[in-house]
């Protein structure tokens, strides 16, 4: 679980860190806190013998209109950084699951690695 989280945080981060003008202090406290937000809320929903199930509640996202992610909204407000300064892509899905953290862009695959694959 850590591993998967560490590497989806990690995305997201240098995702943040290529769109943003964030400081390198406020993205590693950004990395930090979602490590911290993801792991807590997610506990209850890690399913290692059946990644799919659960498979909603992890997923991260950057709708093109409404409500911004709440676990996105969380580690902001956690670390003190306005959601609007992280300038996300729009229409960006990350799921962090059971041996594999994969994201969508609109309706193109971005990356799709099992944990076995993935060299960071």
């Amino acid at each position: 679980m850590l591993e998967e989280i560490n590497i989806g945080g990690l995305f997201l981060t240098r995702l943040i860190g290529l769109r943003s003008s964030i400081s390198e202090e406020d993205a590693s406290e950004f990395f930090k806190c979602f490590k911290n937000v993801f792991l807590d809320r997610n506990q209850d929903h890690w399913y290692e013998h059946s990644p799919s199930k659960g498979q909603g509640y992890r997923c991260i996202s950057t709708p093109g209109e409404g409500c911004p992610d709440p676990v996105l909204l969380m580690v902001t407000k956690k670390c003190k950084i306005r959601y609007c300064d992280l300038k996300l892509p729009l229409e960006v899905y990350l799921w962090i699951d059971p041996g594999e953290v994969s994201c969508r862009s609109g309706h193109c695959i971005i990356v799709s690695e099992s944990l076995l694959s993935l060299i960071l």
